[in-house]
């Protein structure tokens, strides 16, 4: 295993058994933050994500964005050309399925994607990373 691995390994376990109060109280930090944040208050267009294995959860940050009447956004793994993703848009109301990695995310419709170039902000979830990025 590279170290790189190893890495990515431990910070997976570490985050795993953070309790569900922490997980939650970053949630919510993470939605006050970016609502602080002019680069997230002058957007309208935001490409998101939906927690999986642990990550960082993102519900809250959704919550305020849909709040503020800006529309968000979630990655879709391309339906013909693998190793591509497109971005749907994504409202309380997205018909949602389990792609082929076992993430949710919205069931295709051409005419609700946008074009990446399009987006505002697109945040990705990490595993882990250090003081240069």
């Amino acid at each position: 295993m590279t170290s790189r691995q190893q890495i990515r390994s431990t910070v997976r376990a570490l985050r795993q058994q953070l309790s569900p109060t922490i997980q939650q109280q970053a949630a919510v930090d993470l939605a006050a933050r970016a609502a602080a944040t002019p680069c997230f208050q002058n957007a309208q267009h935001i490409a998101l994500y939906l927690t999986n294995d642990g990550e960082l959860a993102t519900d809250e940050l959704i919550q305020w964005c849909w709040q503020q009447g800006k529309t968000v956004y979630l990655p879709v793994l391309h339906p013909f050309a693998a190793g591509y993703l497109l971005f749907q848009r994504y409202t309380p109301h997205t018909l949602m399925h389990a792609n082929r990695f076992g993430i949710l995310e919205p069931k295709w419709q051409c005419h609700e994607q946008i074009s990446p170039f399009a987006l505002d902000i697109i945040a990705t979830p990490l595993v882990a990373f250090d003081d240069a990025g």
